[in-house]
């Protein structure tokens, strides 16, 4: 789907996050929408790992 770079998934234009605020409202539907039943930790922890390796928000 994105020619043997799949973490493109995550800098897409059209989809990408503008705030740290924005990631972690969309990890967090994300979890509701696979039925992940993550904790709250787990959520941030995702959001912190997306930030630091591709949004890199402050």
């Amino acid at each position: 789907m994105f020619k043997g770079a799949p973490y493109k998934i995550y800098t897409r234009k059209e989809r990408k996050k503008k705030s740290l605020k924005e990631l972690g409202a969309m990890v967090g539907f994300c979890n509701q929408q696979v039925g992940a039943q993550w904790f709250d930790d787990e959520i941030t922890d995702v959001t912190s790992y997306l930030n630091k390796t591709f949004y890199q928000f402050k």
